[in-house]
């Protein structure tokens, strides 16, 4: 009776993780920057949790690459070239996305732009 129960209980994280796979490898890019944090964390989440179920751990490449398609495409031309840089880390990638997020939206750079107000969809308050 217990190997049912432990089968059925693996065979469900697996089929969990194989839900989570999807999300992990092909996040939504995000249109309006200021929802950008939020997925990057969200994203964050899903992909600690896959790793929990044991799903295999993607390389550092591989995880800037993957937060470059939930980057905006205005935003992701230009930190293209850092996602390639195998001298940068996830953590340091993700980092400078942020900062280069938060220098966008600085009203500034807001008012200075008319594509950026374009992007930036519904104004932070």
């Amino acid at each position: 009776a217990w190997r049912k129960i432990y089968g059925h209980i693996i065979n469900g994280v697996k089929l969990h993780n194989m839900g989570l796979r999807d999300q992990i490898y092909q996040p939504r890019e995000v249109k309006n920057y200021n929802e950008v944090t939020t997925a990057i964390a969200d994203w964050e989440t899903l992909y600690r949790d896959f790793k929990d179920t044991n799903g295999q751990p993607m390389t550092p490449y591989e995880e800037k690459m993957t937060i470059l398609k939930i980057l905006p495409s205005s935003m992701r031309d230009n930190m293209l070239w850092r996602a390639m840089d195998d001298s940068v880390s996830y953590q340091l990638f993700r980092d400078t996305s942020l900062r280069a997020l938060r220098m966008c939206l600085s009203p500034r750079m807001i008012a200075a732009s008319p594509r950026l107000q374009t992007c930036l969809g519904p104004r932070l308050s």
